[in-house]
Order: C-alpha cells, then structure tokens, then sequence
C-alpha cells in the first residue's frame, strides 16, 4: 500500500496572486478617496495691520455665589440684573476679553447662566479660567 502512495505523481500547489493583487488595489483606491488633501497655506503678515491693531483689554471676574454674584477687584454687582450687567460691561467695554474664575461651591448650572447672561447683555470674548 506504501509502494502505491509513493508513485503517485507530485504535484505543486501554488498560490494565485491576482486576488492579492486585486485586494491591494481596492485598498489603494479606497485609501485615495477616503484621505482629505491638505493644501498648504501660507500665512501673510503685514507689518500695517499689525501697528494698527487694537490692544484688548482682559477683565477678570469671579463668581461668588450661586445666585451671580459677581466681583471685578473691589466692585460687586448682581449678575440676574441684566440693566446693571449691561451698564457694567459699558463701562469696561464691550470688547474687553473677560476671564471668569468661579469659586470651587458654586454650580456649573450658575456658571453657564453668568455666561449667557453676559452674552446676551453684549459681550462677545469669554473665557472660563479652569485652574
């Protein structure tokens, strides 16, 4: 039985490589159109408009409290009163930057109404100091 085995004709397998080939161009293309192009852009700086630009002043203002109470050095006014919000933010400028601390007890809810509120009185650069 082992002699007949041993004089059967040996045949090589091999392996097609057109599928191979045909799953490595699928991927090239799916990569080719899935990828965003970049273009590179040159930023460019002109000496006039960089003289001219305006300096911004930053206001830093803490919340004290959970009603909106809030306090720019020795000046403390109550935030839900939105006439004496607007009338303090005209005072500093509508275009001053400003920087809001929260104390650790008060609540984000107060602190996203502090921000609506001076975003809805008219100041435009708010920003939340985490630290």
């Amino acid at each position: 039985m082992l002699d007949s085995l041993t004089n059967l004709p040996r045949t090589k397998k091999s392996v097609s490589l057109v599928p191979l080939i045909d799953i490595v161009f699928i991927l090239l293309l799916f990569f080719l159109l899935t990828t965003a192009v970049v273009k590179d852009r040159q930023l460019s700086m002109n000496s006039q408009l960089l003289e001219t630009t305006k300096q911004v002043d930053t206001v830093h203002v803490l919340l004290e409290t959970e009603s909106g109470v809030i306090s720019n050095g020795s000046n403390k006014i109550e935030s839900s009163d939105t006439q004496e919000l607007s009338k303090w933010l005209r005072s500093l400028g509508f275009e001053s930057s400003y920087v809001i601390d929260v104390l650790p007890e008060v609540s984000t809810q107060a602190m996203i109404s502090l921000l609506d509120r001076m975003r809805d009185v008219g100041a435009t650069n708010l920003t939340i100091n985490l630290q």
